[in-house]
């Protein structure tokens, strides 16, 4: 300190006013300038929150952590208490080193149709099929460019045929009829029942059997545990909190905790795939030795019988990605779906009244279960358009993927104007686009599938407004 400062640190020490060479008109300059610097400086800062865009802080190396993480298990609420009329878009960080990753989170149907046409700049990214690809490997859910469209055009190929569609329609009708006992069985005891649980465990058994041909009994009478089921879902479970801890690769390196789990898990569900790969292929080929033609209808089967060895061949670590996406597409979310259609109809019988009413009048009344399973054709629901509604209106409030996206994999400017550079996120949110009021009205948060017909035929929207189905594909 020099001598100064310590005249003036000694003077205050002794309780003089006023240290030695420094005068009253001094202090009163000294004071008004350091008002003007502090006043000056909250001005500037209030500005900056004003003219901060809408979203949460970002921080560096942390992104918006401080304020996601407390939310994490309300997530979709999260989100859309950004959004509004005036706020069809903002943005927010996730942690990373040098720098937190860029997310936009958007429910502008303009946005949604940008990212999801232009396949060439926006896409899954390293980032995602670093984190997923242990599990999914090079299926189409982590496919960009070429590949994806690879995928795209041989599972189109696949699900358009009318056999397969006539397979998984049987398929769905038994699974149908095993749960409908399931109930019956309960209803007779007055024994409540996890109705999540049954429908896991439907759409576990009835998507193995369209996807591997393969029967897991997890919908049997006793409701037993199925290994198989259980390492999916742990293995489900694990991927999705990758995606927001960035230190998964530390403990990935070194196989503890979790990441160890989630090893275990993986490896089973990957094992039994490559299982029933392995022994359709000694199938086809012992067929091919006899002359015979091979035929089953499941997805894999038809896969392995008609890819032959030319630029759209599967090797079998492929058929396994592919299949167990298929798996993942369709089991978890046709079980959300059923379970938040079920809640929906339990809050407004007069509607499930309607559709009971509209299903006797197509298919007609019947007493046994199995009788009216057989009599729902895909004719048959086709005229079910107040069915049809209802579903369409249960995916709006509650759809099984609340939010999802692409990673951007070139500079691109969005249609609003705001600048994306490669490595960033745009993300689509499906659970607050259902709920706002400038895309369907002011009573959007009302449970009406009246809104989606016209003169008793079902009307369809746009799938960049109602976006429910664009998932990976």
């Amino acid at each position: 300190m020099g001598d100064e400062g310590a005249t003036l640190f000694g003077a205050f020490k002794s309780g003089n006013v006023l240290p030695a060479g420094v005068g009253q008109q001094e202090v009163w300059i000294m004071a008004a300038v350091s008002l003007v610097v502090v006043t000056a400086s909250m001005w500037l800062w209030l500005l900056s929150l004003r003219r901060r865009p809408p979203g949460p802080m970002i921080w560096p190396w942390l992104g918006s952590m401080l304020e996601i993480a407390p939310q994490f298990d309300t997530m979709n609420d999260w989100y859309l208490n950004y959004f509004s009329a005036d706020v069809k878009t903002f943005s927010f960080g996730m942690p990373g080193f040098p720098s937190c990753t860029k997310f936009v989170a958007t429910v502008d149907p303009v946005i949604v149709e940008h990212i999801l046409t232009n396949v060439y700049k926006y896409g899954k990214g390293d980032q995602l099929r670093d984190r997923l690809g242990d599990f999914l490997g090079r299926g189409i859910f982590l496919a960009d460019g070429e590949d994806w469209r690879r995928h795209r055009k041989i599972a189109s190929t696949e699900f358009s045929t009318r056999k397969l569609r006539g397979h998984s329609a049987s398929v769905f009708r038994g699974e149908g009829v095993k749960l409908a006992n399931c109930l019956k069985v309960a209803m007779a005891a007055d024994q409540p029942v996890e109705i999540q649980d049954l429908f896991l465990r439907m759409t576990l058994d009835s998507i193995c059997k369209v996807a591997f041909g393969v029967e897991i009994g997890s919908l049997s009478p006793d409701l037993p545990d199925v290994q198989f089921a259980k390492d999916f879902d742990n293995a489900q479970a694990h991927i999705s909190k990758r995606v927001v801890r960035p230190m998964f690769k530390i403990l990935r390196a070194l196989d503890i905790g979790e990441e160890h789990h989630f090893r275990i898990a993986t490896n089973s569900v990957h094992s039994f795939a490559m299982d029933v790969i392995a022994k359709r292929r000694k199938e086809i080929a012992a067929a091919h030795d006899a002359g015979e033609e091979y035929h089953r209808d499941d997805l894999l089967s038809k896969f392995m019988a008609n890819l032959t060895q030319d630029e759209n061949s599967y090797d079998d670590k492929e058929l396994r990605d592919v299949i167990i996406s298929f798996m993942l597409a369709g089991r978890d979310t046709t079980a959300v779906t059923l379970s938040w259609f079920t809640y929906e109809m339990c809050c407004h019988p007069e509607i499930a009244d309607k559709i009971y009413e509209e299903g006797v009048a197509v298919i007609g009344k019947h007493t046994v279960v199995e009788s009216a399973v057989e009599h729902l054709t895909h004719e048959a629901l086709g005229q079910m358009h107040y069915l049809h509604a209802a579903l369409s209106e249960s995916l709006r409030l509650h759809p099984a993927v609340p939010r999802d996206g692409k990673c951007v994999l070139e500079e691109d400017v969005l249609p609003n104007g705001i600048k994306v550079k490669k490595g960033d996120f745009v993300q689509y949110v499906p659970y607050s686009m259902g709920r706002m009021p400038f895309l369907w009205g002011p009573d959007a948060l009302e449970f009406k599938p009246e809104r989606w017909l016209k003169d008793g035929v079902y009307q369809s929207v746009s799938p960049y407004i109602h976006s429910a189905f664009q998932v990976c594909f």
